[in-house]
């Protein structure tokens, strides 16, 4: 619970003050987010490049209480915002990535991270019915981010969503994304905001698709970015018909799917070991692909119509790529049966090498059985069969004995290129780099 609660009380402070709130807009704080954004990606960046995660343990207190300092400060002195902003978006950067990284301790990290999603925006919903511009609201926004300087450990670590991705792997879309979004808000807002049915009517949308998501993050995550840009999508059809409720569907449709890939980025950086530069990376890919559509958007205001367009039939493309791509590779070479033996993939339990008890059934490869080698094989421990695909097996037996790509490719008849591939999502499910690492840790007491 504290740590969705603490997600929830950061996505708050996110949407109520640095990001273009109403309290600023109240207070007479105009264009908070680019004062707030170039730092605040940069700070991301540096904080998943170098710093350590002790170093950050030690850090993050001190931010989090400097963040609200800073923060109930900016009504008391409108003429330093900027500076105040500036200040913020570093010491805010460490309020992100502890916040998010928190949800890791959680059962359910991912729908840990969507309550947190909701209730965040749900309290935002409530703050446009109340005064702003005010010393108070500041500090009812920013007093809830103190839940972070309580520990959340003991908690139960979850199982990893994406064992083996690889982090550059989807931030592209991700940022493609945002890139687009920030320019349908630059094309909605305007028009939207005189013909809203009522302020904030959009965020129930985005809270239903963040809670709906949960299931489809965990089952088809390809999915969740496909309906997020087919969402987007829609949202641009409806806008060109410029009546007043095509307009309210269009920023509907556009809430609705960020929602989607917002969790799925969520759920994405947390399946990572090394949480803190998954985190950082991640949030800064989110926030710079926020940053470059409103910047697009306020300086190319009569070509944003077909740049949104375009940029959504390429990343709809893409993804649809990507997705039929996932499905045939986990055709072909079929996950673990084992989510438990899948959890143990980075931290595996040392052992020597010896004949393993079960031997991994051949007789519905498609490979040729006199190609295998028994002898080899049977040197792959129990947990390693269950860890890895039947090919995978095959490739790793037949390179136990440092023969080259080409000869373990000639003698399982597929092409050098198949061995490395084979090899790489080896190490990958491992968590360790090169042959030399699974010699190591095939070798390990």
């Amino acid at each position: 619970m504290l740590p969705s609660l603490s997600f929830a009380a950061f996505v708050f402070w996110l949407l109520a003050v640095p990001m273009n709130g109403p309290l600023l807009d109240a207070a007479g704080i105009a264009d908070a987010s680019g004062f707030f954004l170039i730092p605040h990606i940069l700070s991301l960046v540096l904080i998943g490049t170098f710093i350590s995660g002790d170093t950050f343990k030690k850090l993050a207190p001190t931010c989090v209480a400097t963040t609200i300092l800073l923060s109930m400060a900016l009504p008391l002195s409108t003429a330093a915002a900027p500076w105040l902003l500036m200040f913020l978006s570093v010491c805010g950067a460490f309020v992100a990535v502890d916040a998010t990284t928190r949800l890791h301790n959680a059962k359910s990290p991912v729908l840990s991270a969507a309550s947190g999603l909701v209730l965040g925006n749900l309290l935002f919903f409530i703050l446009h019915l109340g005064p702003k511009g005010e010393f108070l609201p500041f500090a009812l926004v920013s007093l809830p981010l103190l839940l972070l300087l309580f520990s959340t450990q003991g908690t139960t670590p979850h199982k990893p969503t994406f064992p083996s991705a690889r982090l550059l792997h989807y931030l592209p879309f991700v940022l493609v994304f945002h890139i687009v979004s920030g320019l349908m808000y630059s094309a909605i807002y305007p028009v939207y905001h005189p013909a809203a049915l009522f302020p904030g009517a959009e965020l129930p949308f985005y809270m239903l698709t963040a809670l709906g998501a949960v299931w489809l993050v965990k089952k088809h995550r390809e999915l969740a970015l496909i309906f997020g840009i087919l969402l987007g999508m829609a949202a641009f059809a409806a806008l060109q018909h410029g009546q007043l409720l095509s307009i309210n569907l269009s920023m509907f449709a556009m809430q609705a799917g960020q929602g989607f890939v917002d969790l799925f980025l969520l759920a994405y950086l947390l399946s990572f070991v090394q949480r803190i530069r998954a985190v950082g990376l991640g949030l800064a890919t989110l926030c710079l692909g926020i940053y470059c559509g409103q910047l697009i958007g306020q300086n190319m205001h009569e070509f944003v119509g077909a740049i949104v367009m375009t940029g959504h039939i390429a990343l709809n493309l893409a993804v649809l790529t990507l997705y039929f791509l996932g499905r045939r590779r986990d055709y072909i070479d079929p996950p673990a049966p084992s989510p438990e033996i899948r959890a143990q993939s980075v931290h595996l339990p040392a052992y020597h090498l010896q004949p393993a008890l079960v031997p991994v059934p051949i007789q519905n490869l498609s490979l040729p059985q006199e190609n295998l080698d028994p002898p080899l094989e049977e040197r792959l421990p129990e947990n390693l069969r269950l860890l890895l695909s039947q090919r995978e097996c095959l490739v790793l037996a037949h390179s136990l004995d440092g023969r080259p790509y080409r000869i373990i490719a000639a003698d399982l008849n597929i092409s050098e290129s198949s061995v490395k591939t084979y090899m790489k999502r080896i190490c990958d499910k491992l968590g360790v780099q090169g042959r030399k690492g699974l010699f190591d840790i095939l070798e390990a007491k």
